[in-house]
């Protein structure tokens, strides 16, 4: 998976039917983790559809 995809905003106006792996799941989660907060003091919480 191409962890670039990510460092660049963008907005997603139509999805294909293609299936996400549990693996790729979990890099994006993990790279949720590098966003930032305020002053680091909210809490992180991901909702995964």
């Amino acid at each position: 998976m191409n962890m670039d995809l990510f460092y660049d905003r963008r907005s997603v106006r139509s999805y294909t039917g293609e299936k996400i792996s549990e693996e790729d799941i979990d890099k994006i989660v993990r790279a949720g983790f590098y966003a930032p907060t305020a002053v680091n003091k909210q809490e992180t919480e991901f909702i995964i559809i």
